[in-house]
């Protein structure tokens, strides 16, 4: 973590009061009620006033990510607008971008945002009313048999499914639960 300027100017003051790192890092612990810093932040910071006369950070020759530029979120944004089913990782190989530079230009950037498409099923009319016959019909069953309800698995996906015929009972694959 990177110290306050309040105590960097205390740790430059005192180390060239007593020209010695670890009578710092002792005299740091009465007003600041923690470790001092490393030997290596004191002597940059001291340096750093000697030959600039101030401790402020100046952000020229500091490392950093460099930030992406709007010519590269219009390539992306062309890219994707002429194939919108491209993968990431060939808009990254063809781009000469990483793929994680991608993913976050197209999702918070372009507010582009993956999905997959699902096949679902219409309703027909009378859904509503068989789905209403297979519970009643399932309530009676767990009525009868007590132990019914620990062997059925509820969830929100479907790893099965019910058939139901036009004028037939409800047809259960094999699923060990017994008829009625």
């Amino acid at each position: 973590m990177a110290a306050p300027p309040t105590e960097r100017r205390w740790c430059v003051l005192e180390f060239a009061r007593c020209n010695s790192f670890v009578a710092v890092q002792r005299a740091f612990r009465r007003p600041f009620r923690r470790r001092g810093p490393p030997e290596t932040s004191t002597r940059r910071w001291y340096e750093q006033f000697r030959y600039r006369g101030c401790i402020c950070r100046q952000g020229k020759g500091r490392a950093g990510r460099p930030s992406v530029t709007e010519e590269t979120v219009d390539r992306l944004r062309e890219t994707f607008t002429r194939s919108p089913r491209k993968y990431v990782r060939r808009a990254s190989r063809e781009l000469k971008i990483p793929e994680t530079t991608v993913r976050k230009i197209l999702r918070k950037r372009l507010q582009l945002y993956p999905y997959k498409l699902q096949m679902v099923q219409n309703l027909q009319p009378d859904d509503p009313s068989k789905r209403l016959v297979l519970c009643e019909d399932l309530l009676s069953r767990m009525e009868t048999n007590r132990g019914l309800s620990e062997r059925v698995i509820f969830s929100d996906e479907a790893p099965f499914f019910f058939l139901i015929r036009k004028g037939q009972q409800a047809q259960y694959p094999d699923m060990g639960i017994p008829e009625s």
